[in-house]
């Protein structure tokens, strides 16, 4: 959603271009869903880091 102006959702793509240059090409979150079920408003969620490896 960073690459939407809050104010009147119009696309910002400078947004994500200045998040991705202040983090050298690093922005965002991927996540894999490993047990299915319901999530609450205040819940915690944890995360782990990503196995690199690939086969």
């Amino acid at each position: 959603m960073v690459n939407l102006d809050p104010e009147s959702a119009e696309p910002a793509t400078e947004v994500m271009k200045t998040i991705v240059g202040a983090n050298q090409n690093h922005a965002g979150i991927y996540g894999t869903v490993t047990r299915i079920g319901r999530l609450a408003v205040g819940q915690t969620i944890l995360f782990r880091a990503a196995n690199r490896e690939r086969a």
